[in-house]
């Protein structure tokens, strides 16, 4: 089945693109099981926001890092409420000994006091943005010292040696996903005024550790405790009197709301700011480490843009070959 023509009406365009991606993945049904460790024993915590649609991804996601067994990792997943009973027994078959959580979570006293500290951060966990539970769970309910957060249309093709060391303890800094652009070419000087005046609001008093504009949050690794939820927080105030010229055109990539009438903030800017002024601030992955569809890669992040590729999808398959 070829990619699906974009003169279609987008809705046919989405379904035929993901019968292709499904068919193209389904093999990973016949592959063996990879066991988390439990979280007492883990080096790191795996986190993974999971959704129906990306379920075959995000379990080739998990296999990808998994497979490589000098590291102990535990995963847990959260699901953003579309996973159902049959879905989740699914992940588990193939990720055994992985646990869940539930995005919305009103029951763990852990996320209530969180909350009661960040009154923007509850906001948008409480919206509509599935994606602020990547930034919550992992940070308030995560159970190692040691994450390693990561989005389900990701994939590791060989063995991420910068990861593992962090996640054994050899490493300090925290390491973060970057678009591999020319950035003098493609950030108006209008994004640098706004990253600056929020700098300025948020913590005037520390540097700012980070010199991309393009950061991604489709892999980010971390200590739990050099994640500062109050600077998410301060972000977001920031954005309730922040000029229109930061929240709209091209700067809305990072200060404007995700879904058109949304609430505003997005967790990917509000990990940008704790990455940039973490103690010690966060170091870039590197060229190994790319959003597309590159071959010859440790890491890709690959967005519906560049999963929808025939490329991409052997790719795919040719990885789900070697578990």
């Amino acid at each position: 089945m070829q990619q699906a023509p974009t003169w279609l009406p987008y809705r046919l365009r989405n379904a035929i693109d993901q019968a292709r991606i499904n068919a193209a993945l389904k093999i990973v049904d016949r592959t063996r099981p990879y066991p988390a460790v439990d979280h007492a024993d883990a080096d790191a915590q795996i986190s993974m926001l999971m959704c129906k649609r990306d379920l075959r991804l995000g379990v080739v996601a998990l296999k990808s890092l998994l497979r490589f067994d000098d590291v102990r990792l535990a995963a847990s997943f959260i699901n953003d409420g579309t996973i159902t009973g049959a879905d989740q027994r699914y992940v588990d078959h193939h990720v055994p000994n992985a646990t869940w959580q539930t995005w919305k979570n009103t029951s763990d006293p852990r996320l209530d006091e969180a909350f009661a500290q960040y009154p923007n951060l509850k906001a948008l966990y409480f919206s509509d943005y599935e994606p602020s539970a990547k930034l919550m769970h992992p940070l308030v309910l995560g159970r190692c010292d040691r994450v390693v957060q990561y989005d389900s249309d990701t994939a590791f093709f060989a063995r991420p040696d910068r990861i593992i060391e962090f996640c054994r303890g050899d490493d300090a800094m925290p390491l973060y996903l970057h678009d591999h652009q020319d950035e003098s070419q493609v950030i108006p000087p209008v994004a640098h005024e706004a990253f600056k005046n929020l700098h300025a609001y948020v913590a005037p008093d520390r540097p700012w550790g980070i010199g991309h504009r393009l950061f991604n949050a489709g892999m980010i690794i971390y200590r739990r405790d050099q994640m500062d939820l109050s600077m998410a927080d301060r972000y977001l105030e920031w954005l309730k009197t922040a000029p229109a010229k930061f929240t709209t055109g091209k700067p809305a990539i990072w200060f404007g709301p995700w879904k058109v009438g949304g609430v505003p903030g997005r967790e990917q800017t509000a990990y940008h700011v704790m990455c940039a002024l973490a103690d010690p601030p966060a170091r870039p992955l590197g060229e190994h480490y790319h959003i597309g569809g590159n071959p010859g890669h440790t890491f890709n992040h690959f967005l519906r843009h560049y999963i929808v590729r025939k490329s991409t999808l052997n790719m795919l398959r040719d990885l789900i070959g070697q578990f």
